[in-house]
């Protein structure tokens, strides 16, 4: 099973025009902002947005693991 850290997550989350989207950019400053220990410092965007993204595939693989 794949984690939802895997690449195809990380070029998911790294479309250029959805990372200049204004939400997206509040976002990811307000997800800075609580990282108070500098955790995710290192992760460029795209990066810090892939560990909050799941794509459709997982979502049915978390489905069928809770039935």
């Amino acid at each position: 099973m794949k984690t939802r850290f895997d690449s195809a997550v990380v070029l998911a989350a790294s479309d250029v025009k959805a990372l200049q989207n204004p939400f997206m950019n509040c976002l990811v400053r307000l997800i800075r902002a609580k990282d108070l220990y500098g955790l995710w410092s290192d992760d460029g965007d795209a990066e810090l947005l892939a560990k909050f993204t799941t794509t459709l595939e997982q979502r049915r693989a978390m489905s069928r693991c809770q039935q």
